[in-house]
């Protein structure tokens, strides 16, 4: 019988990364850490299962496994142990290089990778007057961006967003993007590990080189036109009764996200697909076939597809990843909650009926 899994996180040293993932009560690696990879089956870093009869197994073993009883029938099919989405908390103590990460369609024809790479950052915290980049301001000429680096012009064309804890920001693939300095934030993304720098401050690597730059890349990565997202993004809220209120965010191809606050209990049913709840605040219990696992901050829980009914208990916030049908995990509940078609669109990112 499969059951809700959690998985032991993954670190990764960065030079722009710190301690700030020990305040989430995390026993880090020594040296400066910048990502704790919570959900993964890259080849850059797999997950291994940390709870119950199926600890130390790595996930990509466990999907192979139990193929559409874990991930769920037209997942398996589509991407088979190839698991679309990954789940990171940044530890931004510096600021990050201004990078861009391609489409699908990019990734294969720069790369010869399955995915690009679309991501979301939800902010845990940001000290006072943190900022994100989210492409260029009006008036930026691409075909410049050589000489905008070599005169140090770049960073006056960058646009600038003040962030503060809780704000949500999409970043579609091809949108030149940072997390600045001073920031902690869960990352749900595309399972991609591509990424091209445009510039990245001049700094040195402690072997004294810098970092290398991908700026043809890069060029074919970017998106021709700036983006109309260049802002934090507030979705859609469906209140479910007085103990929980759903908040649709984002919906792509590649994956949803809702904003899920709890103050008590609600039931769900997997209905033969897989959802991922990281817990951003609080403490609960998730309760399943008559078992229960705890829940706190911040954690993260895989719930497979064949599980079947759950519930959460406690005072809760929480994100809920999962790959969508448009149409009936998006579309139909917000009409049902009173939304038109048209605020459907304009509000949950990335959405296309289409898709």
């Amino acid at each position: 019988m499969l059951y809700p899994l959690k998985l032991t996180p993954i670190y990764k040293h960065s030079l722009w990364g710190g301690r700030a993932l020990e305040k989430l009560g995390r026993r880090l690696p020594k040296g400066q850490v910048g990502e704790s990879w919570e959900v993964s089956c890259h080849p850059d870093g797999v997950n291994v299962i940390a709870n119950g009869k199926y600890i130390g197994i790595p996930l990509t073993d466990w999907i192979k496994a139990y193929k559409d009883k874990a991930v769920g029938r037209d997942i398996y099919l589509k991407y088979e142990a190839r698991f679309p989405i990954l789940i990171k908390l940044i530890d931004a103590s510096d600021k990050l290089s201004v990078q861009v990460h391609p489409s699908d369609e990019m990734a294969k024809q720069l790369e010869n990778e399955f995915y690009g790479k679309n991501e979301m950052w939800y902010i845990l915290s940001a000290k006072p007057d943190a900022k994100v980049i989210c492409d260029f301001k009006p008036g930026f000429k691409r075909a410049a961006v050589n000489r905008y680096i070599e005169e140090n012009r770049l960073e006056k064309w960058l646009n600038y967003i003040d962030i503060e804890a809780t704000d949500v920001i999409y970043v579609p693939a091809g949108t030149v993007h940072s997390l600045g300095a001073g920031i902690v934030a869960l990352e749900i993304q595309q399972n991609s590990n591509i990424t091209y720098r445009i510039y990245d401050y001049n700094r040195v690597t402690q072997s004294g080189k810098q970092r290398q730059l991908h700026i043809e890349k890069a060029l074919k990565a970017m998106n021709d036109q700036p983006s109309t997202l260049q802002g934090k993004i507030h979705g859609l809220r469906r209140l479910d009764d007085s103990s929980l209120s759903v908040t649709f965010l984002v919906a792509n191809d590649h994956f949803a996200v809702e904003l899920y606050e709890l103050h008590g209990n609600m039931e769900e049913t997997t209905d033969g697909e897989f959802f991922i709840f990281s817990i951003v605040e609080g403490e609960g219990e998730l309760v399943f076939n008559k078992d229960s696992l705890p829940v706190q901050a911040v954690e993260t829980v895989l719930i497979p597809a064949a599980l079947g009914k759950y519930q959460f208990c406690g005072k809760l916030t929480m994100l809920k990843t999962y790959v969508p049908k448009i149409k009936a995990h998006i579309v139909e509940p917000l009409t049902r909650a009173g939304y038109t078609y048209a605020e459907i669109m304009r509000n949950v990112h990335g959405c296309k009926l289409s898709a």
